[in-house]
């Protein structure tokens, strides 16, 4: 089956040829049998108070993890199944010829 494991994370920025993002700690695993778990929970708590998170990043978190559980729910992109098995397709055509 097909495992997912989503990070909440800053959007990706490339500085001189360095490429940064920070990662929240909070992750959702989804399991192939559509069962979900949010994770790291405790390390979001502790690095959001050491490093004193502003109200307004911890709901733009929080509203984003939602959105994410939202798309999966929905099967929007990346969780489209069917999607997926195309990709995996052309990928392996791919792997094939080389």
């Amino acid at each position: 089956g097909i495992y997912y494991y989503c990070n909440i994370a800053s959007p990706v920025v490339i500085d001189n040829k360095t490429i940064k993002f920070i990662d929240y700690d909070l992750d959702l695993r989804i399991f192939p049998d559509n069962s979900y778990k949010i994770l790291d929970k405790s390390e979001y708590e502790y690095h959001k108070r050491i490093m004193k998170y502003p109200a307004d990043l911890q709901e733009v978190l929080k509203f984003k993890l939602k959105e994410l559980i939202g798309r999966f729910n929905n099967k929007d992109v990346p969780f489209d199944k069917e999607l997926i098995k195309t990709y995996e397709t052309r990928y392996n055509f791919y792997k094939s010829i080389n």
